[in-house]
């Protein structure tokens, strides 16, 4: 096994930092497999190992010092040789060096008194506690300190800057209008209003083939079309009717009726975004 540890400090407080680890992690594209309170546990996605490596891990452990937070990854692969333990070493920095950027990003503002304890940002405003408190008991779920994007037309979420991570139930009356750029993306794939990263596009290419730029709309059902024109498909069939199961899953785009609230937690995937070549 290839291994390689990182250990930095960031001058944030434990929760601030633990939420620039998961924005890193997410915009990178790697999948969060497990949540702590101290640690996170990452993985790289196999569209960004290189073909001659395995996929690194990477164990991100937080412990406060004051007002400061010390980081410490601990990276490793299956597999030993030279390049196998430069792609661990040089994945454990490259998120190193998202971590210590989402970190310089500008503070948050201050909580207004007796409303906002928790840091939860939805398409960049705060929810307060008492939507949070209403979202625990509902779905029975507690969402983690972090920002995240919210496609109230298809359920759609993920961590600001990145990919789609989840789904959630659709139409919820929740954070501020989805913005183009919320997932930082430069394919000139439009899903209702949001420009896919590119690991979403390389998810859906797996599942449905070549997917076409341009502006299309996503309903719940998994119905989708051009902006402005009828359905001209549906992605949950087009997902069911996959001849390999294990490439829908492994493409990160998961069947799903789009009825029911999955969760912010755990990278499923749903057949919520984007285009085929219909």
């Amino acid at each position: 096994m290839s291994s390689h540890s990182e250990e930095f400090m960031l001058h944030m407080s434990m929760a601030g930092c633990q939420a620039a680890c998961e924005r890193a992690a997410s915009s990178a594209g790697w999948r969060i497999t497990d949540r702590q309170a101290t640690s996170i546990v990452c993985v790289e996605t196999p569209q960004l190992a290189m073909g001659f490596t395995n996929p690194a891990q990477v164990t991100i452990t937080l412990a406060s010092a004051g007002s400061s937070t010390h980081v410490k990854l601990d990276a490793s692969s299956f597999g030993f040789g030279p390049f196998q333990s430069n792609h661990v070493k040089e994945q454990a920095q490259q998120l190193r060096g998202q971590i210590e950027a989402q970190a310089g990003r500008p503070s948050e503002p201050e909580a207004a008194p007796g409303g906002f304890t928790r840091s939860v940002f939805i398409n960049g405003v705060r929810l307060s506690d008492e939507q949070l408190h209403s979202i625990d008991q509902t779905y029975r779920v507690s969402v983690p300190d972090g920002h995240y994007w919210y496609d109230r037309a298809c359920g759609a979420w993920g961590m600001e800057g990145g990919p789609q991570a989840g789904v959630a139930v659709a139409g919820l009356d929740l954070g501020g209008p989805l913005r183009p750029d919320a997932s930082n993306g430069n394919t000139g794939v439009f899903v209702n209003g949001r420009e896919l990263h590119a690991l979403d596009v390389q998810r859906l290419g797996a599942l449905v083939g070549n997917v076409i730029p341009g502006r299309w709309w996503v309903d719940a059902q998994g119905n989708f079309g051009p902006d402005g024109w009828p359905m001209v498909g549906n992605l949950f069939m087009i997902g069911r009717a996959h001849p390999s199961g294990e490439v829908v899953s492994q493409s990160g785009w998961l069947v799903s009726d789009g009825s029911g609230f999955i969760g912010f937690q755990g990278s499923i995937g749903s057949g919520v975004s984007a285009s085929s070549g219909s």
